[in-house]
């Protein structure tokens, strides 16, 4: 009877629920950026492992690749860190955008890393450069006056020199000479606009005064990280004083995310629920009007045996049902926007951000659309419900 009565009322019935479209389509394509985002981020670190601790020198990321050293992490402060049990292996690094790089008479500044080579193949091995390394091949031990380019330095020609960089070619970084010996995979992320150079040389180019801005600290098999981190920040603590320094492991930095993810999608979802509310005020509208128009047939079906109960499933279900379809519609054009979304994310640079619909998302967002309509039409249907039958017959 729901359906039928859906069907008889179909113009009218989608533009009532024309504010669930919105809000559905919104709201699952919310979900779904937000869980791609956590699952890049994971897939991540479960690459380059999870017994790992960050630390960064200084006001954290926004100082550290500023290029800012005025609490840098000295040699002194890495020797430290070497000397707790709890680490295997320590790896020094630096990240300072805007340096100046010159190829084939173009001119741009792009973000310099830096890593030892002294060390190359612990690095390589930690960092899995054999097998992010698509050409070409990583730093070897000891090799100095050698880069290693992100792929959109050596490939994407028009934002970039104008030409790919191939292999052997040399490009200037602050004015010295380095060999390209390799190009490393599409990330999808600010390391494809960047380069590599081994860190003995960046001390020397890039006036580093013996300052790091991070230090990968690697944790001992068995080892609990949150001990290590504790050992390493009452180190830090005592060496440097509070507030010098930023220690993270992947674990916080995936809270972080999901906590930013959480305030964007509270400011998103209340602007949704402007929306959301329009459809269930519509919504409750045209139940309204639907039982005005329908005071005979109520009348007919409780003098043929029908109760208040009866009369009430079937009206609730019925705006359920309109909330329901303005779902799946939602659902529809959520999932298309989310797609569009993920090719323009790709388009611009951004490949890791996997756009995931999930089935669970979409079952329930559909419960949740059917709820509202529910919710919605619970007044019209208790006053339905309520309707006496000498009263709509001798009306009619």
């Amino acid at each position: 009877m729901g359906l039928k009565s859906i069907r008889e009322r179909s113009i009218r019935s989608w533009l009532t629920i024309f504010g669930i479209v919105i809000s559905i389509a919104v709201i699952l394509t919310l979900l779904s950026l937000s869980a791609g985002v956590t699952y890049a981020v994971e897939e991540m670190f479960d690459e380059f492992g999870r017994n790992r601790i960050f630390v960064i020198s200084g006001g954290g990321m926004q100082e550290m690749m500023g290029g800012s050293f005025q609490n840098g992490i000295s040699k002194k402060d890495i020797e430290a860190i070497e000397s707790l049990p709890q680490f295997r292996f320590v790896v020094p690094a630096v990240a300072i955008q805007a340096q100046k790089v010159e190829y084939g008479g173009t001119e741009l500044y792009l973000m310099v890393q830096a890593f030892p080579s002294d060390n190359a193949d612990m690095v390589n091995e930690e960092y899995n450069m054999n097998e992010y390394v698509i050409e070409g091949r990583p730093f070897q031990e000891d090799e100095r006056g050698v880069v290693v380019l992100g792929y959109k330095v050596a490939k994407n020609t028009d934002d970039f020199f104008g030409k790919p960089i191939a292999l052997k070619n040399s490009i200037y970084v602050n004015d010295r000479k380095f060999r390209v010996i390799g190009v490393i995979k599409e990330f999808g992320s600010p390391d494809d606009n960047s380069i590599m150079i081994p860190l003995e040389d960046a001390e020397e180019i890039l006036d580093l005064g013996g300052q790091y801005t991070m230090v990968d600290a690697i944790v001992k098999d068995g080892v609990d990280i949150d001990v290590a981190e504790e050992r390493l920040v009452r180190l830090l603590e005592r060496r440097k004083g509070e507030d010098t320094f930023t220690v993270m492991t992947p674990d916080s930095i995936i809270r972080q995310f999901n906590d930013m993810i959480f305030l964007v999608q509270g400011f998103l979802l209340a602007i949704a629920s402007i929306s959301l509310i329009v459809g269930a005020v519509g919504i409750a509208n045209n139940m309204f009007t639907s039982v005005l128009e329908r005071e005979k047939e109520i009348g007919i079906m409780k003098s043929v045996g029908a109760t208040n109960h009866d009369i009430l499933q079937i009206f609730l279900i019925e705006s359920g049902l309109i909330g329901f379809f303005g779902g799946l519609a939602g659902v529809i054009l959520g999932s298309v926007l989310s797609l569009i979304i993920g090719e323009i994310a790709a388009a611009m640079g951004y490949a890791m951000l996997k756009i995931l619909i999930s089935p669970i998302n979409v079952i329930g967002v559909l419960a949740f659309a059917f709820f509202v309509g529910m919710i919605s039409g619970l007044i019209p249907a208790w006053s339905a419900s309520r309707k006496k039958i000498i009263d709509t017959l001798r009306e009619h």
